[in-house]
């Protein structure tokens, strides 16, 4: 696995990558991490193409430049220098949770850029009717404003997700969202992220859509993501029995599969 920088024309941006091939796939990951998440599944997904884990803007080791504009335009412009200073002209772009949001958003502002899209148990088909909603608009609010420090954000995330105080998921989990990077992005219009995509939007989604969400997600539900996937135009679907908010760690070897019969049509 190689990682490396590229300079996109608004942010050092850092990639890692594997794989050979013809095509390309970007995965972009969610809140509350970088593209190491990919890590343990990017070979199971680079058969015949190469396979791109991207850190978004002022996540991970990608830069929050002074004048960041993390907006739904401003994100497209600057995954549309990521791919230009790879010599691709369009990818298949595949998102989990926030990052199936930024995906969506890629795909409708540049659908040229786009030629498969794979959306994973995605936050734009539920927000804000998931159950964690409330607690995170109220979290985020106060991100924003600058009135977050990691002792304030132990104690908001053990109560939105019903944690433990001093665990150590509560703590690294604070830990992330003291970054000042993180905090820029989504004061510079990443909070579009944590917003539902309207349904007068996604009737003019292009790239063909497949949608993966674990039957279990209570996140993201997969019946209140029913009523906004029906908007898609000929989108395919596949729910992973018993899978979690990230169905890819319970049943991987199904998600590769599915990927890749998706990708290779």
């Amino acid at each position: 696995m190689e990682g490396r920088y590229i300079e996109t024309g608004v942010a050092r941006t850092y990639v890692q990558e594997v794989g050979e091939g013809d095509r390309a796939l970007v995965l972009v990951h969610g809140a509350e991490a970088d593209g190491s998440m990919w890590e343990p599944y990017m070979e199971g997904l680079a058969g015949g193409r190469r396979v791109l884990a991207v850190d978004l803007l002022g996540h991970g080791g990608t830069e929050a430049p002074e004048d960041l504009d993390a907006s739904a335009s401003g994100i497209a412009e600057w995954f549309s220098g990521l791919l230009e200073a790879e010599g691709l002209d369009s990818v298949d772009l595949l998102g989990h949770s926030m990052g199936g949001t930024v995906a969506l958003h890629i795909a409708l502002e540049r659908p040229d850029l786009v030629r498969r899209l794979v959306l994973v148990d995605t936050g734009g088909l539920c927000w804000p009717a998931s159950p964690i909603g409330k607690g995170v608009d109220r979290f985020l609010r106060i991100l924003v404003e600058g009135e977050m420090d990691e002792e304030r954000a132990r104690g908001m995330v053990a109560q939105i997700y019903g944690w433990e105080p001093e665990g150590e998921a509560v703590k690294e989990s604070a830990r992330f969202w003291s970054q000042p990077g993180v905090r820029h992005f989504f004061a510079n219009g990443g909070l579009v992220f944590t917003r539902p995509i309207p349904v007068w939007d996604l009737r003019e989604l292009v790239p063909p859509t497949f949608l993966i969400w674990g039957e279990r997600d209570r996140w993201f539900p997969l019946s209140t993501a029913k009523e906004e996937m029906m908007y898609i135009p000929g989108y395919k679907l596949l729910v992973i029995k018993e899978g979690t908010h990230s169905p890819f760690v319970e049943a991987p070897d199904i998600f590769y599969l599915a990927v890749d019969s998706f990708l290779s049509d």
